[in-house]
């Protein structure tokens, strides 16, 4: 690799593996210089799932003795625990990065079934989001890693969905009934009676070819773009509100508090009251200072 100048926006303050089931470790921009010399540096072992999207230039990643040659407009995934190794080309290379880990994390790429052997065409990289992502961070906080964690999830099901554009068309699926049961999903996730049955029906297709296109083209089940949905909006009442557990609960779609509280803490990590007093000292010890 040439010289290399980075920008760290954000890095997990602890030298361990992240508590939660996909917790982010840091995000940021590296600046790279040509590099001439053919051979590669020495191989290193990755203790997390790094990203790299390339803006300009190139670059060569080592893996499992084999490169791959990312270009600008692409991305690769290079896995938790893989010996890797990479380098510029002849022109300065601009990429973003980004690194997780957490003990569901391996579970969470294989369901999502990244390619982890050639580099990823991300024509539509979701770059607005990856920015959002980084806003959230630079006012670092003790909830910062939950809420990064759900922001990550959301993330990769967007880059999902990009990597499957060209899936999708090859398909020729009707990606504009996948939009409109988004759009349902939206309109009607805080309906605790609201189902992927019904939401079948309303676009007029069967629910395993609800499931198979949403799938493909998403990159995740009706059922856990549901689930997504619901808590971005539990977060949000729990942070801004003095709403109880249950009328949360009920507001956001769950049917009983009870449910709620199990789905969250498997979710987050934390019991939503735990989240909130977090969230609460945090707030009180700025408006203390």
């Amino acid at each position: 690799m040439g010289d290399v100048r980075e920008k760290i926006i954000y890095r997990f303050h602890r030298n361990i593996q992240s508590s939660l089931p996909l917790g982010l470790r840091s995000v940021g921009q590296k600046y790279c210089t040509p590099y001439y010399d053919n051979t590669y540096p020495p191989l290193r072992i990755i203790p997390f799932y790094e990203i790299l999207w390339v803006t300009r230039g190139e670059i060569f990643v080592m893996q499992k003795g084999a490169y791959s040659h990312v270009k600008t407009g692409m991305a690769v995934i290079i896995p938790c625990g893989g010996e890797v190794a990479y380098k510029t080309g002849k022109y300065p290379c601009d990429y973003w990065m980004l690194t997780f880990d957490g003990g569901a994390s391996m579970a969470i790429m294989q369901e999502l079934n990244f390619s982890i052997e050639r580099p990823l065409r991300v024509d539509a990289f979701p770059e607005k989001m990856y920015l959002e992502l980084i806003e959230s961070l630079k006012s670092p906080s003790p909830d910062e890693e939950y809420t990064s964690s759900l922001l990550l999830y959301d993330f990769l099901l967007h880059l999902k969905r990009s990597v499957r554009r060209e899936e999708v068309k090859r398909l020729n699926l009707d990606v504009s009934r996948i939009e409109r049961a988004i759009s349902i999903i939206n309109d009607k996730f805080s309906d605790p009676n609201f189902c992927v049955n019904e939401l079948s029906e309303s676009i007029g297709v069967t629910r395993t070819t609800l499931w198979r296109h949403f799938k493909l083209s998403i990159g995740t089940t009706p059922t856990e773009y549901l689930h997504t949905r619901r808590m971005r909006e539990v977060l949000d009442m729990l942070k801004h509100t003095k709403l109880s557990n249950r009328e949360i609960a009920h507001r956001c779609g769950f049917k009983d508090a009870n449910y709620f509280g199990k789905f969250f803490r498997k979710t987050v990590g934390v019991s939503p009251s735990e989240f909130r007093r977090v969230v609460s000292e945090y707030s009180c010890g700025i408006s203390d200072g």
